[in-house]
């Protein structure tokens, strides 16, 4: 039980400095405000290439299951 209960505190730990992903442009469209994110696929897009931009979703921000 001490063990599932270790677990616990740890994901949330690793959950709290998760950043919060939003879409891609979320702050100049109402109806994206709270949708999923969505991988940004623009030709030319900053974010896409990682040059610029807020974080993206990539699977090390994953925490234990």
């Amino acid at each position: 039980m001490e063990n599932i209960s270790r677990l616990l505190r740890l994901r949330r730990r690793q959950k709290a400095r998760k950043p919060e992903f939003r879409r891609y442009e979320a702050h100049k469209k109402l109806r994206l405000r709270n949708k999923s994110w969505r991988r940004p696929r623009g030709r030319h897009s900053k974010l896409r290439k990682r040059v610029a931009g807020k974080k993206i979703v990539m699977a090390g921000y994953g925490g234990p299951k």
